[in-house]
């Protein structure tokens, strides 16, 4: 199976809030205000894979916080779900979050810390 991601990514868990952006929340019923208790599970320069406990649709932009163990650093990025999956019915979803706009300082210093570590773990993340 190819590879389809554009950056290196690490797995990295960190509490992530997530609030829902898009007009798309009050078709599926989406809350609007700041929802806690999601994870990463991993990162790169480019995006996330979360943790969610609430269905998040495909396209659904989203804001998201958190505090990239990694770089000691807040992450605040506006990011576009490109897939969900079910783990568990109501209770816990997987998402593929790409970050939308221009890359951040923030980002771009977890992009510099990714290569680092992978390159440290013998990986070539070019």
């Amino acid at each position: 199976m190819k590879e389809k991601r554009r950056t290196p990514r690490i797995d990295e868990e960190n509490e992530v809030t997530i609030t829902v952006v898009s007009e798309e929340h009050t078709l599926y019923n989406l809350p609007k205000k700041k929802l806690i208790g999601n994870y990463t599970k991993n990162v790169s320069e480019g995006g996330a894979k979360i943790q969610t406990y609430i269905y998040l649709p495909i396209d659904t932009l989203i804001k998201m916080e958190f505090l990239s163990e990694g770089i000691k650093q807040q992450i605040n990025a506006i990011g576009k779900v490109k897939w969900i999956k079910i783990i568990v019915e109501g209770w816990s979803y997987d998402a593929g979050v790409e970050f939308c706009g221009t890359p951040n300082e923030a980002i771009k210093k977890l992009g510099d810390y990714i290569s680092k570590k992978l390159k440290s773990q013998g990986h070539n993340p070019a």
